[in-house]
């Protein structure tokens, strides 16, 4: 081990890195701001700001006094100076709206943002990393409150996906990450998503990571000696603004399969990311435990004091790192795959769009072209994603899944021998894979990430025509919106508006429907006021939250029925034709049926037929724990059908559990790892 330079020549080494490191993190910064459009960027240069005030006037405010908030440091950033400029303030007239106490350390951009992954649906993930005294502390809710008020301010005001994840130093030195849950891989992948951060973040204000600024070729040992000299005798001579957030170990390879089933869960948002995620993680599993980090790389390019350039472009390590891993081995089809998956990456997938000539990705993207040796045709298929049929992109993501899925059995095989301990949020990971890919009888079906992410963005609107009202036939159509795509694209059959909804629903496609739903009705005896006062009725009943803990239990339970009662206006006593059934479990996922009662005698036998189904639909679970909604399409009085089912649903419901119904039955999962 190299001896221990004196503090004098420590600080001038973390100076000169510091300058490298900042000329890096501006070049990163160029990067976020060629990619966003003028909207995003005032929320990327506003948000900052709003951390660290807080004020009626302005978007994030908190009435509690003990509210905590304030980023260290913050008046001497550029940020600080836009918003001065943009709301049209001086420092004076902030001084009421500003903390005693700035109790955020660092605010980190990390992931794909700045780099040559960021499209225009890529998500914003803040790394909050608050003062050591917030940790259980109850004034952390004051905090939690104002980032969920930003964050809903940024997705209504600006339709942009934000998440922010608290952390103390301590947390993020330890590895010590929160529970698994929609948005965070809990401790199932430590020193992965450390050695991500490290390659990928991007300083917005704070405390600088000692990490960015000590020397690219310290050990463990020799990175904590150099921190323990900087902290003992570095106060008069370095500047105090940096913070210990840990070394990045080498990746642990026990790691590999809990991260793989994470980047299988991603899928459902963004299949091509996570394919080359998880390629990276293989790379990782099979890789001699002292090749470099890929972080440790990139670090090395910090003082290349390069612009615009892909060369220091923390993707691009990645990208070249897994196409050479995958030629090496000789892995032709994976190798095929990523490439296509890399292709689309590059052009902004879901929502694949045309890219600048004169950027880093063309320049990137005009390199593997010509490696690669692709024709024309093949390089034009893969520019028109976007026109490809629904069916054919979740033709496209499956094959992708699948072969995460086949990853993922290959690591499980080479782990087989270790014996290992049940893990919690392992079992969890799990069952949300299960939830979302497995396919079910009359589980209605999930939609392409492209649907998913124009529907995010705002950009998305649905034509619901009906096509054989005396059958109730309705599809689903994509409104095209360039002049040279004369056909909409269907997106969904089904036999109900029942069904439709459900789709909406379980595929969480955020739309108002008064503002993104064309109806065409033909002759079909509801008007358009009728059918979305019932769609809008119905996605409200259904609109329930999922707790984390139900994805922990073995066997899921149902939760919501939703009943659309079709009747023919002319049929008086008997008007009743058919029952349009949702039934929705506690983990998200809704199963469609119908009932034809037009031949049974009058409404009170048929409510009694429909009784009977649901009771035998849901006799698994206890009937306290089920909410009705049975609504009569078109009716002035809704009231009947569902008081009637529901008056016999209390009186021939089983009083114990049966052996559950195959409704839950897995017919064929393609994971077979579950």
């Amino acid at each position: 081990m190299a001896d221990l330079p004196d503090i004098r020549s420590i600080a001038e080494t973390i100076k000169k890195n510091r300058d490298s490191f900042v000329t890096y993190n501006i070049a990163h910064l160029r990067e976020v701001i060629r990619y966003l459009s003028t909207e995003k960027f005032e929320l990327f240069h506003t948000l900052p700001f709003l951390l660290h005030v807080n004020s009626p006037e302005f978007p994030g405010y908190v009435a509690d006094p003990d509210c905590k908030y304030g980023i260290h440091g913050f008046q001497d950033s550029g940020f600080w100076k836009l918003a001065l400029r943009h709301f049209k303030y001086s420092e004076k007239d902030l001084s009421r709206c500003l903390a005693k106490k700035y109790y955020i350390q660092g605010l980190y951009l990390m992931g794909s943002s700045g780099t040559l992954a960021q499209g225009d649906h890529s998500d914003l993930d803040y790394w909050v990393i608050v003062d050591e005294e917030m940790n259980n502390s109850p004034h952390m809710e004051t905090l939690r409150q104002k980032l969920d008020l930003l964050k809903e301010w940024a997705e209504t005001t600006y339709t942009q996906q934000i998440s922010f994840f608290i952390l103390t130093s301590k947390q993020v030195k330890t590895n010590s990450f929160r529970q698994v849950d929609d948005e965070s891989s809990g401790n199932i992948q430590q020193t992965i998503l450390k050695e991500e951060f490290y390659r990928t973040f991007l300083m917005i204000a704070g405390l600088i990571p000692y990490w960015a600024v000590l020397p690219v070729d310290l050990d463990e040992k020799q990175y904590q000696l150099w921190i323990h000299e900087i902290e003992t005798h570095g106060g008069r001579i370095l500047d105090q603004d940096y913070m210990d957030l840990g070394y990045p170990a080498i990746i642990d390879k026990g790691e590999c399969p809990g991260a793989l089933l994470w980047q299988i869960f991603k899928a459902r948002h963004d299949p091509v990311k996570s394919y080359i995620k998880a390629t990276l993680i293989v790379y990782y599993y099979f890789t001699s435990w002292d090749a470099p980090l890929p972080c440790d790389e990139i670090k090395k390019k910090f003082s290349d004091k390069k612009l615009d350039s892909y060369m220091v472009d923390p993707y691009s390590t990645i990208f070249n790192k897994t196409l050479l891993f995958y030629k090496n081995r000789n892995e032709i089809t994976r190798l095929k795959l990523l490439r296509e998956c890399l292709f689309l990456r590059i052009h902004g997938y879901p929502i694949v769009k045309p890219i600048k000539k004169d950027s880093p990705k063309n320049e990137l993207l005009q390199i593997y072209l010509k490696q690669w040796s692709w024709d024309e045709d093949t390089i034009e298929h893969f520019r028109n994603y976007s026109a490809w049929p629904e069916a054919d992109k979740l033709d496209f993501e499956i094959r992708i899944i699948s072969r995460i899925s086949a990853l993922y059995q290959n690591i499980q095989l080479a782990e087989s021998k270790i014996q290992k301990t049940e893990n919690p949020e392992l079992r969890s990971l799990q069952n949300r894979i299960s939830t979302f890919f497995t396919t079910r009888p009359n589980k209605i079906p999930r939609c392409s990430a492209y649907i998913k992410a124009k529907a995010e963005s705002g950009k998305l609107c649905l034509i619901f025509r009906c096509v054989k009202a005396e059958d109730s036939i309705w599809n689903i159509y994509e409104q095209q919106t360039t002049l040279t795509q004369k056909n909409h694209q269907k997106l969904f059959t089904g036999s109900g508006l029942s069904h439709l909804t459900g789709w909406l629903n379980v595929n969480r496609l955020s739309i108002d429907p008064s503002k993104s739903i064309i109806l065409e009705i033909g002759n079909h005896y509801l008007s358009e006021r009728q059918t979305m006062d019932f769609l809008q009725k119905a996605l409200h009943f259904l609109n329930n939250p999922i707790s984390n803990q139900e994805h922990i239990t073995a066997c899921p339970s149902w939760n919501r029925i939703l009943v659309a009662v079709e009747a023919n206006p002319s049929g008086g006593n008997n008007r009743y034709e058919r029952f349009d059934i949702l039934i929705k479990n506690t983990r998200g996922e809704i199963f469609h049926h119908n009932l034809v009662v037009k031949d049974i005698e009058n409404n009170l036998l048929k409510c009694y037929k429909l009784s009977n189904l649901l009771n035998i639909l849901t006799k698994d679970t206890p009937s306290n724990d089920l909410q009705y909604l049975i609504l009569e399409l078109g009716a002035e009085d809704e009231t009947y059908a569902h008081k009637t089912t529901l008056e016999f649903i209390r009186q021939v419901r089983p009083k114990e559990s049966e052996k559950k119904t195959n409704i839950m039955k897995t017919e064929n999962p393609f994971l077979d790892l579950l």
